[in-house]
């Protein structure tokens, strides 16, 4: 067993060295023992310049196999010299036994950079001996009779969990329904069948020359990085609606996000450097985040080859018709 507990300190210790960046990142928890749904706090700890953006993970329920998310907190800067920032989460876990922390992804710019496994012991609940001695087993307890069930209001929870399929599937069957009367009765009155308006010019074109305009603007140099990434998403959006044919336009970057990873029209380099250009976005314009003109100029060159690689070709074959 003390070997055991050895290891487990030897991982949770251990660091993932990024070289080539001078980044470094480490997954600790506070103990590697904890009870039986008792809690600890994980932390992960980046070392990395001021001018990185990093993004930390983000959990709903659970981080691995028995291991429960409880809280998260802001990310704190623990060091200036070197630069290091922190990420903390309280954790719990209701399964004894060694409970495995996977490794987990942190975002610097566009590159992922993970940590290495932790793995923590959770032991039984022990009862206290005096606790149980001092009980009083000699005391008659009265037994009382089952209750009625109790009345309780019907829920519009309950009635969608109930009905709500049928009620989907009723709402489908009178939309379908709408759509042929409509297409019928154009057909009857030989009136043409116009659903989607071809936009005049190719997606592409027109966010090239929108990019075009936006540089020459030079806006960015002004340090007024909230009007600069209203004006690049607005563009970047915009051609993503026409594009794909996702009302991008409306929707949040995390919507957007979801989109693209259900349908699966971009590979995953090009999904990485939509959510990069996103977040950055997101952050000066919603988080007062004022980002370096290096970093402005990179999110305007990863919008230009977005559109670039995401384009519609048309080969126009011109041959004479015999």
């Amino acid at each position: 067993m003390n070997r055991k507990f050895i290891l487990i300190g030897t991982i949770l210790l251990f660091s993932v060295q990024l070289f080539s960046q001078k980044i470094s990142i480490r997954a600790i928890v506070d103990t590697n023992i904890i009870e039986f749904a008792n809690q600890t706090t994980l932390r992960i700890q980046v070392q990395a310049d001021k001018s990185n953006n990093l993004f930390f993970p983000q959990f709903k329920d659970t981080i691995g196999d028995g291991v429960e998310f409880v809280e998260e907190f802001p990310v704190d800067t623990i060091n200036e010299n070197p630069f290091t920032v922190e990420k903390a989460y309280t954790i719990t876990s209701f399964k004894d036994s060694i409970r495995t922390i996977p490794q987990l992804p942190v975002i610097v710019n566009t590159d992922t950079i993970w940590t290495h496994q932790i793995q923590i012991l959770v032991t039984p609940l022990n009862i206290d001996s005096s606790f149980v001695a001092d009980l009083d087993t000699t005391q008659i307890i009265p037994i009382f009779g089952i209750k009625k069930p109790m009345d309780a209001p019907f829920t519009f929870k309950e009635f969608w969990l109930r009905f709500g399929r049928w009620i989907l599937l009723a709402l489908g069957i009178i939309a379908l329904i709408t759509v042929l009367y409509w297409v019928l009765y154009r057909i009857i009155k030989n009136q043409p069948i116009k659903i989607l308006e071809k936009p005049k010019e190719p997606a592409h074109i027109i966010a090239f020359r929108k990019l075009e305009e936006l540089k020459n603007k030079k806006i960015f140099e002004q340090e007024n990085s909230k009007e600069y990434y209203s004006e690049l998403t607005g563009i970047l959006k915009t051609y993503i609606e026409h594009r794909f044919r996702i009302a991008a336009v409306e929707q949040t970057s995390t919507e957007i996000l979801n989109s693209f990873n259900h349908i699966k029209l971009i590979d995953i380099e090009q999904f990485d450097a939509l959510r990069a250009i996103l977040n950055t976005a997101d952050l000066a314009k919603f988080a007062k985040y004022n980002p370096l003109q290096n970093i402005n100029e990179t999110n305007f060159d990863l919008t230009y080859k977005f559109v670039d690689k995401t384009k519609i070709v048309i080969e126009e074959i011109k041959g004479k018709i015999e």
